[in-house]
């Protein structure tokens, strides 16, 4: 491996560092929110503590998880990987803005959140799913282009390591090779005198 493919590969996961921490950190949130909110009276469909419910399992903790796994396998060396794993936060912010509307085409129980203010509500449709959904599909869709985006300038600044460097060639304005006049060619100098 070249210096130059071992210092782009380096420099990869630098690049999606800030995406990748904050998609750990939304999918902690997103895994644990319907579990330890209704401590704090920010329960979504349950005020029990630490409930897995269907509800929870498929609205909040696989997409979660796919939110969280996403965000660490982003630090891979491998841009397929990265890739990949930023597709894969992009998908569980999608499942997070679509679930809640589709939900009830295959569940006969009810999905609302706890009883509150409407600011409360509505806040807790926001933290809960479209918030936390938009977010993780902008964070997964940055760190995509970011990944592109470093593959691309790293590709554009790459010598091309199987053709040799050419000798040095002047040229015309044109473009043309400037032809040498054969009092400008250098004679080789010999070492013994005669």
């Amino acid at each position: 491996m070249t210096t130059h493919t071992q210092n782009r590969v380096a420099r990869r996961p630098m690049v999606v560092l800030v995406p990748a921490v904050l998609l750990m950190a939304l999918g902690a949130w997103v895994f644990f929110a319907p579990l330890v909110g209704p401590y704090f009276s920010f329960g979504f469909d349950t005020s029990t503590h630490w409930r897995f419910s269907q509800n929870h399992v498929l609205m909040s903790l696989i997409p979660g998880i796919a939110i969280f796994v996403g965000g660490i396998l982003m630090m891979a060396r491998s841009r397929a990987v990265a890739w990949l794993a930023a597709l894969l936060a992009v998908a569980g912010g999608v499942w997070l803005v679509i679930g809640p509307s589709l939900h009830q085409t295959w569940s006969t129980t009810g999905f609302q959140p706890m009883a509150g203010g409407t600011w409360k509500t509505g806040l807790r449709w926001i933290a809960f799913f479209y918030g936390a959904g938009a977010l993780a599909v902008y964070l997964g869709g940055q760190a995509q282009g970011l990944i592109e985006r470093a593959t691309a300038k790293s590709e554009v600044s790459a010598p091309a390591a199987s053709v040799p460097p050419a000798p040095y060639r002047m040229t015309n304005p044109t473009g043309t090779p400037v032809q040498r006049r054969e009092s400008d060619q250098r004679q080789p100098v010999s070492s013994h005198n005669a």
